[in-house]
């Protein structure tokens, strides 16, 4: 591999590097950081990347931004690891692993500060200096709220814990709630009980949320028994309920049963490309749940290298650090640090260890085969988002005949209640996914009752005045046309209607001066040389491939009608329209000059934006210039993408023709005089109290309106002269 040339200025500064711990950032040629490393060598680790060998992907895309390089030099590894972790936080650099999933699971927290603690939902875990807050306790993380709420319910229906959020003692005891009245509360509140006596209740809570099911059990077996005895039955069967909920929870929760410790099982998996870390959750002994977290670019990347930079990540961020953390690997010679960095960050004794056998190896394997399937799930999940979107797209561009697959797709439908409140709406698709920020209404203005056809015209008329105007004036300031509110120019346009309504689209793009793309070969279009011209695939200014003429114009003849006669293209083509009949000296060097002479109306084929209808009834494909429709297989993906922008441009115009029908069915008169407000339209009817009155009422009565004054008087008084 040939020597790199970094410059003057890194080669400097890569020989300056020095032999001590600390954190590199690496920049792009804006200044970015786009990496943070730490290293006990910078100057080998540094230089490790700008050496003349094989790297990785991800390092060697990282490599081809590098512009420059900072160092911050640290007086030990774990001072290193924990700059690092605030780096990372603070620039987020885009080659580093970024926990982006801004999911917080749910926890359950007791203050053991309060003398009458409660239980309460907590999504992030109080932190004083790094470490969990003292004083309070945390039991989970749990899958979800419903989870939390489920075990909440079932402590309480044993143990009478308080719910309210009253600052406990009290000065003056309060009288006690139903809660109180129907024993599932102990009424600190009211002095119904001591603190010694609640903290006995307390003692059996935190050791229910710490895995010891069985007290609760057996209350609620004996309470059962004794309704039953009673013949209570339906509180006997509330208590059958609450037992197989709690030993539905023990059931979820006893999937993997360990020594009665905390810990939390990381393991992963890569396949080239991605990487998915896997973690569960044990809490005394049972396992309470799990989740995944994909890390894009890792794929390739050393396994150990990732899970520690992961386990930065994860526990700088707040979530709760066990008293054991079991990781599948790790990089030689960091174990020490990232224990005594856990030890930091939890304020107390935690252990980090990598189980080559035993027990706890078979749950690291378990959790590696949680990462792969959870993986593998992901890429699955990527390839049909794929195929739904822009293989959908890529797929309709084909099927219409398009050179390259359209990125901006646009769909246009107009609704109104005959002919009344009119309106069209416009949806955009990118890249095959609904992009609703760039979708936009219209009222129309300019036809009169219910004409579908008249009033396409006319918004797609708006639509590209507006866009190439927009364009234009972006385009004259060194803007770029994505980003404006009409700038960014459709690909394509989808019509919900057969080929009238097509026609009528198409022409309002001509009348504009935007050129429409037929996108067909000649020996399917059939309607103007022009189109097979451009479609073509040979060389600029030679439309011989497709068109099948196969000649040049010497080899051909004294006329291009010859040529037309003697191809194989269908019946008509280049003939009728095209006024031929000039030598071809005069001609040229390509049929394309029969074209541009021909009658045929201006844009034929020429243009930058391509359109379709789609009619309803058999989801037919209506193109310009063509009569024969294009029927799609109906399981296709390209279909289905048609479909969804179509249904989408309907839902979104009839829920703006039905707003605007709202409105106007609890429209005021009032409303349609100029400067007439709600202040002053709720002062006249106050005054006057009825439309008839008001119109009725004299110059002098309205000027003793409040607000009103001479000049919304004369309004009025207007607006009163055409009713009568």
């Amino acid at each position: 591999m040939p020597k790199i040339n970094w410059g003057e200025k890194l080669e400097t500064k890569i020989s300056m590097l020095p032999e001590s711990p600390g954190c590199y950032l690496m920049k792009d040629a804006e200044g970015t950081i786009i990496y943070v490393g730490k290293a006990v060598n910078l100057k080998n680790r540094v230089r490790s990347y700008f050496r003349d060998t094989e790297h990785t992907p991800k390092v060697a895309a990282m490599i081809s931004h590098i512009d420059d390089f900072d160092i911050l030099l640290c007086d030990s590894n774990l001072e290193a690891l924990c700059l690092e972790c605030n780096l990372i936080k603070l620039h987020k650099p885009y080659y580093n692993i970024l926990l982006k999933d801004d999911k917080h699971y749910p926890y359950l927290r007791v203050n053991l500060k309060e003398p009458f603690p409660r239980l309460e939902l907590a999504r992030r875990i109080e932190q004083e200096s790094g470490r969990q807050k003292d004083g309070v306790k945390y039991f989970g993380p749990y899958i979800g709220a419903t989870a939390v709420r489920q075990v909440i319910e079932a402590v309480r229906g044993v143990f009478p814990l308080r719910t309210c959020r009253k600052e406990l003692p009290l000065k003056t005891p309060s009288r006690p709630c139903v809660n109180y009245e129907i024993g599932k509360c102990m009424a600190p509140c009211a002095g119904k009980c001591t603190e010694e006596a609640y903290w006995d209740m307390m003692d059996g809570v935190l050791a229910f949320l710490g895995g010891d099911y069985q007290q609760v059990l057996k209350v609620l077996r004996k309470d059962m028994m004794d309704c039953a005895a009673r013949m209570q039955y339906e509180r006997a069967a509330a208590l059958r309920d609450k037992i197989r909920d709690v030993e539905g929870l023990m059931e979820r929760q006893i999937a993997i049963q360990t020594d009665r410790s905390e810990q939390d099982i990381i393991a992963l998996a890569q396949d080239g490309l991605d990487a998915m870390v896997h973690i569960f959750y044990v809490r005394g002994g049972r396992m309470i749940g799990g989740d995944h977290f994909a890390l894009p670019r890792e794929g390739s990347e050393d396994a150990g290298e990732v899970m520690a930079e992961f386990i930065t990540q994860y526990y700088e961020d707040g979530n709760l650090i066990p008293r054991h953390v079991l990781v599948q690997s790790l990089p030689e010679g960091t174990k020490d640090q990232l224990e005594l960095w856990l030890r930091q960050q939890k304020g107390s004794a935690v252990s980090l260890a990598t189980p080559k056998r035993g027990e706890k190896h078979d749950l690291i394997l378990l959790a590696a085969k949680n990462a792969a399937d959870a993986l593998e799930k992901r890429n699955a999940r990527a390839s049909i988002r794929e195929e739904r979107t822009t293989g959908a797209a890529a797929a309709l561009g084909r099927a219409l005949g398009l050179p390259n697959p359209p990125r901006r797709i646009e769909g246009y439908d107009i609704s109104n209640t005959q002919g009344v409140l009119s309106v069209a709406s416009m949806v955009v698709f990118i890249d095959g996914v609904a992009a609703k920020k760039e979708y936009r209404r219209f009222r129309i203005k300019t036809v009169e009752g219910a004409n579908d056809f008249a009033s396409l015209n006319e918004v797609l008329g708006r639509r590209f005045e507006h866009g190439l105007r927009e364009k234009a004036e972006r385009e004259a300031a060194g803007l770029s046309p994505i980003g404006g509110k009409f700038s960014d120019l459709p690909d394509l346009v989808l019509i919900d209607g057969g080929p009238q309504q097509l026609r009528f689209a198409r022409q309002a793009l001509l009348d504009m001066g935007v050129k429409v793309k037929v996108g067909l070969k000649p020996n399917e279009q059939g309607d103007c040389l022009q189109s097979a011209c451009e479609a073509c695939d040979a060389p600029e200014g030679m439309g011989q491939a497709e068109l099948k003429v196969g000649l040049k114009p010497d080899e051909q003849g004294d006329c291009l009608q010859s040529a037309c006669e003697a191809c194989d293209a269908p019946e008509g083509v280049g003939q009728a329209e095209l006024k031929v009949g000039l030598k071809p000296d005069e001609q040229g060097d390509c049929l394309q000059s029969a074209c541009e002479a021909c009658d045929a109306p201006e844009g034929v084929g020429q243009a930058e934006v391509a359109m379709f209808g789609l009619a309803k009834k058999q989801e037919e494909i209506f193109l310009p210039d063509r009569e024969e429709p294009i029927l799609l297989d109906h399981h296709t993906p390209e279909l289905h993408l048609i479909q969804r922008i179509r249904d989408e441009a309907h839902r979104f115009c009839i829920t703006h023709h039905r707003g605007l029908r709202g409105k106007a069915s609890i429209h005021s008169q009032l409303e349609d005089i100029p400067g007439i407000g709600p202040k002053r339209r709720k002062a006249l009817l106050t005054r006057l109290g009825s439309l008839k009155a008001i119109r009725e009422a004299t110059e002098e009565q309205l000027m003793a309106v409040p607000g009103m004054n001479k000049t919304a008087v004369q309004a009025v008084m207007a607006w009163a002269a055409k009713k009568e």
